[in-house]
């Protein structure tokens, strides 16, 4: 414990030293909680994870150190053991000409389908490449090499990654490129062994007319006999005009989950991406009125998963400062393919004065196939006093049962005590579940107990 607090000694002594000496650009964060989790065997956990980043001229860097007990993805179970890690560390040099970093890294290569190693704090993925990475804009080229180890949060599975991409405007704006990764399963629950993704990329954010497009076409190469060689098609084209866009999309995917890519959906961010065999076209159409603030939205398709064909709706509107009181948004959306889904949400915010406001948020997913219906529902209230925190209240309840129970309710409250930092607390039960956004999803454990928590930000 002794070095532990000499390190965090350490660093909040160089955040104060270059805050005096205002030569640098700098940031500190510390991030900590504590909570009783009842349904774990030891209920006592703890997490705290401090971040200092710098900026001088060209360069850049940061490290972040974690002390915990329990993951944030599994609070039912308690570590034996208190572990301290130098969690995320990098190191980088820029300048408008190329890019050179070595350390913690996130990588997107092309829009995702060949590799995709981002965060995505709604669906609890914290994942990063640990190597070197390297940049280059000339003229109209743009070339990117990379390469390291991906682990996951739980830090249980690993992987080695080695990518590539190179694009060039050929014509007015309009981009040719070429992407690749190589990957080989280090320590996997799937063990796939070693797999080549490829793809080759052309598009155009401003042609003449407000129209614009991308296209991509990938494979999947397995070095493992036992398995099958996969493919993935994504192609858009937009076109927007004053009040007005529409887009159509189309995508297709088969064998193509490479354990690192997460290629775009034409769907509803919050539901997963089915990479065994899907194929999906669709068209989006949206008017925005300006005054006031309103956007109306639809999206019309017909999606196939597997053997199964059947229709794709979303639609709804959202509003912003009606009157210098209102923000709202609704959305519903029915699909039909195994069986039907239906997913309907909503929020609307008052600002009684320009510090006092209330918010609702209301959420429902359900779905009927045989022998068994499915429905979750969630309803959160919300007061907030600007600048100086917010109380809250959720409701939430299950069809199924989860820890004995079909309702569950939890609430608490934020204090701001600085410029983004604040307290927290959280007493009561919350159901947990499978939550996913951008195409990606976690099964999260239910909780019941309470959390306290504290950020503070030094600038």
């Amino acid at each position: 414990m002794r070095r532990i607090f000499l390190v965090y000694s350490i660093l909040f002594w160089c955040a104060a030293g270059i805050a005096g000496e205002r030569k640098y650009t700098f940031l500190f964060t510390n991030d900590f909680t504590y909570q009783k989790s009842r349904r774990a065997s030891n209920p006592d956990q703890y997490f705290n994870s401090s971040s200092l980043f710098l900026k001088y001229g060209n360069w850049a860097g940061g490290l972040t150190l974690r002390g915990h007990n329990f993951y944030k993805q599994a609070s039912n179970f308690t570590l034996p053991d208190f572990k301290v890690d130098l969690y995320r560390k990098y190191v980088q040099y820029a300048t408008p000409g190329f890019e050179l970093q070595g350390g913690d890294f996130n990588a997107m290569l092309g829009r995702g389908l060949v590799l995709s190693v981002l965060e995505n704090e709604k669906a609890y993925r914290d994942r990063t490449v640990l190597g070197g990475d390297f940049l280059l804009h000339s003229g109209k080229w743009q070339v990117r090499t990379l390469g390291g180890r991906v682990e996951d949060e739980m830090e249980v599975q690993k992987w080695a990654v080695a990518g590539a991409e190179i694009s060039r405007e050929y014509w007015k704006g309009n981009r040719l490129g070429f992407h690749s990764s190589y990957i080989h399963d280090v320590r996997t629950f799937r063990d796939m062994g070693d797999r080549l993704t490829s793809s080759v990329s052309f598009s155009s954010a401003g042609l003449p007319g407000g129209f614009s497009y991308y296209a991509e076409l990938s494979r999947l190469d397995n070095h493992d006999s036992r398995l099958r060689d996969g493919s993935g098609y994504y192609a858009n084209a937009g076109w927007t005009r004053k009040n007005v866009t529409l887009l159509f999309e189309y995508r297709r995917y088969r064998d193509f989950d490479n354990g690192l890519n997460n290629p775009p959906t034409a769907d509803r961010g919050d539901e997963a991406i089915e990479l065994g065999d899907s194929e999906t076209f669709r068209l989006y159409a949206q008017y925005s009125f300006f005054n006031p603030d309103i956007i109306a939205f639809v999206s019309v398709g017909r999606i196939r998963e597997a053997d199964e064909t059947g229709p794709q709706i979303y639609g709804g509107v959202t509003g912003s400062d009606l009157g210098g009181r209102v923000d709202f948004s609704f959305g519903y959306s029915f699909k039909e393919t195994f069986y039907p889904v239906k997913i309907a949400d909503g929020q609307v915010t008052f600002r009684f004065t320009g510090a006092l406001a209330g918010e609702f948020a209301v959420r429902d997913k359900r779905f009927s196939q045989v022998g068994y219906t499915f429905n979750e529902r969630d309803y959160m209230p919300q007061i907030s006093w600007a600048p100086y925190g917010s109380v809250f209240f959720q409701r939430q309840y299950s069809r199924d049962l989860v820890d004995g129970q079909h309702y569950f309710n939890s609430y608490g409250f934020r204090v701001n005590f600085r410029r983004d930092s604040y307290f927290e607390f959280l007493t009561g039960r919350v159901r947990g579940g499978e939550v996913c956004a951008s195409g990606q999803c976690f099964f999260v454990p239910a909780f019941r107990g309470w959390r306290v928590g504290a950020f503070l930000t030094v600038r």
